[in-house]
């Protein structure tokens, strides 16, 4: 059986003493518990003269409690430049410091809370009472690590994400930077680059919800994304200034509805499956017959088609049959060998493939429903169908 008199043979401070029993009682500090303990181990042992270790011969902390201004002064280099206002706190602490403190605290019922809880929670405060930065667990803008032993600290940039929808009015360009392909512009590198102008950091990333083809316009409401800043120097900025960048370039992109938003916002916008509206210009080895085509594309209004993974995409996606909803399609026009058609179609339609059937793999198409063979010369995306 231990008693508190126990306590005076272990090389510790009154810090690490007064942790062993942190979870004894309320309203006080450690330092506070160990200095009760201290009192009632004098009193105990009747020896006034006892003292729990100095903080820097103490074989647990260290004496790490003291060098609260030395891990801040290397926290602030850095982030000498970097725009926050909220952090947490993480530490590593040698194994051999825990498992005394985890020894010492079993043999007095396990009563304590561990080294490391204390540090990432008192030097928080120090940090706040030192900057005016908040002390955030869920989702900080920085994440601080201390290697205590080592006197070294890490830190993380949490990216921004700024969310808006983007109209693209080019025939020429894919949403996302291609990996073998590092010049030229895309939809992603576009706005991306602008962000980093203005926010700084390391990269960006565009999350959209969904994609168009790199031949297809992307008009009307405009299709949502959140273009993700990694490591980024400033965090709050006039979101018109990005908008303004991007929509003067002249490079067939503009951005609007910008609002800054965090991760979660890209999986939302991920989920979402709305229908979308097509302009197509079609095309026909001979000239279109009129009546035919509005009769088929009649036909094909409100059918489920099945559709199995194109051959221009089988390559890179899972050779599947798809059951899509054809919502609307209505003849708007024929000139020639040419028509242009407008199509309502659940999400996830091969509109293209709708048109030529994809050598039987789409069924029914309309090239089918009209008995000869048809192809999309043109086609854009008119609106998303959000919230309908």
């Amino acid at each position: 059986m231990v008693s508190l008199s126990d306590l005076a043979s272990y090389p510790i401070c009154r810090r690490c003493a007064g942790r062993i029993f942190a979870m004894v009682g309320t309203g006080l500090t450690n330092l506070e518990r160990g200095s009760m303990l201290e009192f009632s181990i004098k009193c105990e042992k009747n020896d006034p003269e006892f003292n729990f270790a100095d903080p820097q011969n103490c074989e647990i902390c260290h004496g790490i409690f003291d060098k609260f201004s030395v891990f801040l002064s290397l926290v602030e280099d850095k982030l000498k430049e970097i725009e926050y206002s909220t952090f947490v706190v993480g530490s590593v602490f040698p194994k051999e410091w825990i498992e005394l403190e985890n020894k010492i605290q079993e043999a007095f019922g396990a009563h304590g809370e561990s080294i490391k809880k204390e540090f990432n929670r008192e030097f928080g405060k120090y940090i706040t009472a030192k900057t005016g930065k908040e002390y955030r667990k869920e989702d900080p803008d920085i994440t601080i690590a201390v290697n205590v032993e080592y006197e070294f600290v890490n830190v993380s940039i949490k990216s921004l994400f700024i969310y808006g929808k983007y109209r693209k009015y080019r025939r020429d360009m894919p949403q996302t930077r291609w990996i073998h392909k590092k010049d030229g512009d895309s939809i992603e590198s576009i706005i991306g680059e602008a962000a980093l102008r203005i926010a700084g950091g390391k990269n960006y990333y565009l999350h959209g919800s969904g994609r168009e083809d790199v031949d297809v316009r992307m008009l009307g409401n405009g299709r949502e994304f959140v273009i993700e800043v990694e490591a980024p120097i400033m965090r709050t900025f006039d979101l018109s200034i990005l908008s303004e960048t991007v929509n003067r370039s002249m490079k067939g992109v503009e951005i609007f509805d910008l609002s800054f938003v965090d991760r979660k916002t890209v999986k939302e916008i991920k989920e979402e499956k709305h229908s979308k509206v097509y302009d197509c210009i079609i095309e026909g080895d001979t000239d279109i017959d009129k009546l035919k085509l509005e009769e088929a594309c009649t036909e094909m209004n409100g059918k489920n088609i099945y559709q199995r993974t194109p051959l221009r995409v089988a390559q890179r996606r899972s050779d599947l049959i798809r059951t899509r909803k054809i919502e609307r399609m209505e003849l708007v026009a024929v000139e020639g060998k040419e028509a242009e058609i407008v199509v309502q179609a659940e999400a996830g339609t091969y509109i293209k493939e709708l048109i030529s059937g994809d050598s039987g793999r789409t069924n029914p198409s309309l090239s089918s429903k009209y008995g000869s063979q048809l192809n999309v010369k043109e086609l854009d995306v008119i609106k998303i169908c959000r919230g309908e």
